[in-house]
């Protein structure tokens, strides 16, 4: 994980400079700084790992997508994710298949609450209060305890590769203040802070982040 809030212009054209092309273009489409920051360091980060791991330049790098459009790095088993929100990028590389996911706190409407969360879900985010129409603001618990549910959801499509179309499957698990995953053939490593919320999913594997 990558603190990025306080890279200058500067840093940021130095990498983007190193991207190839295709990611070049795609970070010039997002209208937000912080989303083209997001994309280009996010990027950078992922090839410095990847040319660690298996000991390639970044040059000879080459990622391709599988089947189901999931990015991997060709002619290798190793593997990866990245995740950029505000101000913060992630990533995770390992040999089998792994997904990540970091959010900032934020603002979660009672429609988002209400079509995303299980039963189970529902209880551990709320309590035995009620959705209704009412917002969950940024900061509060319900906020927190959504953010913590969402992105274990999200790392666990982008390790299945299935994508948030197949969202039903992406079910979390709770032992407390402990979260888990539904589909045992998976581990989750959930963290938060007040800046942000990441989780790891991933099979048994050898991996880094």
């Amino acid at each position: 994980m990558l603190d990025i809030r306080k890279k200058t212009e500067a840093e940021y054209l130095e990498a983007f400079e190193r991207l190839p092309k295709y990611r070049q273009e795609k970070a010039t489409k997002y209208r937000r700084r912080c989303d083209r920051y997001g994309c280009v360091f996010s990027y950078d980060l992922l090839l410095d790992m990847l040319s660690s791991v298996t000991e390639l330049s970044r040059d000879a790098l080459i990622i391709e997508t599988d089947r189901r459009g999931k990015p991997r790095l060709a002619n290798s088993p190793i593997m990866f994710s990245i995740s950029h929100t505000d101000g913060f990028v992630a990533c995770a590389v390992g040999e089998e298949p792994v997904g990540i996911d970091i959010e900032t706190p934020r603002d979660i409407s009672g429609k988002v609450l209400e079509k995303v969360l299980s039963k189970e879900e529902r209880s551990y985010v709320l309590g035995k209060g009620e959705i209704g129409d009412k917002q969950a603001e940024k900061g509060s618990e319900i906020s927190a305890k959504f953010l913590r549910i969402w992105t274990s959801k999200e790392a666990y499509l982008k390790c299945t590769g299935e994508g948030l179309s197949h969202l039903e499957k992406a079910r979390v698990t709770v032992d407390g203040d402990s979260l888990g995953l539904w589909d045992s053939s998976y581990s989750l490593i959930s963290e938060s802070t007040d800046e942000y919320f990441l989780a790891i999913v991933k099979a048994d594997c050898i991996w880094y982040f």
